[in-house]
């Protein structure tokens, strides 16, 4: 008796047809075959491909999320970086693009700079007005509610690097806008390598940092610390995750001075699990002010 031979998976099936009509650009087909591939195995090499799909069909936006779950194997070989960034710059999300060449190679980072500085020129000469207008209203953000302000917030990435440069310092300083999305601006200029002093509105009062000296929100060491110790003393899982998450949240309001802030971070830390009173009572109560912002104006 002669061997079975053995058909194809869906999931190969899928792959295989997806990548057909990837290469035959009927970006529709391919998008709708590789979704599949993807549901079936969900790892790099589908999402690559997928991603790829998503760019040529004009959906480069439903990408990022490819792209924020594989940004490290994106980082590995040098195809993958390209296609990584053509999708950013696809989107665009200009500060997501300039935040990516931190992770390459000195004379790979000098060429990925270039492309994104053509790109963000030839947007410009097409999309002034538009650009312009999202550089005024991320101006003047204060006095709008929190809501209103993290949706401008999310717009940013729009902004080409010297427009950016523009529209977030007024907004730094303003009282009127919520801690978060201060932080989350200053982050900004952080990511696209802002090397001028800046004037930023913290807990502390207003302070002179030059954003491009600064570690970012996710690697200040302060927080990581104090994370760190919050999850050693949490055992069930669920709960660790929610304190973790809250815990993160709040020491964000305090960057880029946290560890200035909090002189006792071990007894911070401990009163934060245990919920009991803080020995940091000021700068403790000043976060649950923050944190009653948000839900009220959530």
């Amino acid at each position: 008796m002669g061997d079975v031979v053995a058909f194809p998976g869906n999931a190969d099936r899928h792959l295989s047809v997806g990548q057909q009509a990837l290469a035959a650009k009927d970006y529709a087909s391919a998008v709708a075959h590789l979704d599949k591939a993807y549901e079936a195995s969900p790892d790099f090499d589908h999402a690559k491909v997928l991603v790829e799909a998503l760019v040529g069909l004009n959906a480069a936006s439903e990408a990022l999320p490819y792209i924020g779950r594989y940004i490290e194997d994106f980082l590995k070989q040098p195809k993958d970086r390209d296609l990584m960034l053509s999708t950013l710059l696809a989107v665009p999300d200009y500060r997501s693009a300039w935040a990516v060449t931190h992770y390459f190679a000195r004379e790979d980072r000098a060429a990925a700079e270039q492309t994104i500085s053509a790109a963000e020129q030839a947007d410009l000469a097409k999309n002034e007005t538009a650009i312009e207008t999202l550089r005024k209203q991320l101006s003047h953000m204060g006095g709008l509610a929190f809501h209103e302000q993290e949706a401008l917030m999310s717009q940013l990435g729009r902004l080409p690097k010297s427009v950016a440069l523009q529209a977030i310092p007024p907004v730094l300083a303003d009282g009127d806008v919520h801690p978060a999305i201060r932080v989350s601006m200053l982050d900004a200029l952080t990511a696209v390598g802002d090397s001028a002093a800046v004037t930023f509105l913290s807990y502390n009062g207003n302070r002179s940092v030059v954003p491009d000296d600064l570690p970012g929100v996710l690697n200040d060491p302060a927080i990581q610390k104090m994370v760190h110790l919050a999850s050693r003393q949490i055992n069930d899982p669920d709960e660790r995750e929610a304190t973790l998450e809250m815990l993160r949240l709040q020491l964000g309001f305090l960057y880029p001075f946290v560890g200035e802030s909090i002189s006792d971070q071990d007894g911070f830390v401990a009163a934060f699990v245990a919920h009991q009173p803080s020995p940091e009572p000021e700068v403790a109560a000043w976060l649950e002010t923050q944190i009653a912002a948000l839900v009220n104006q959530a």
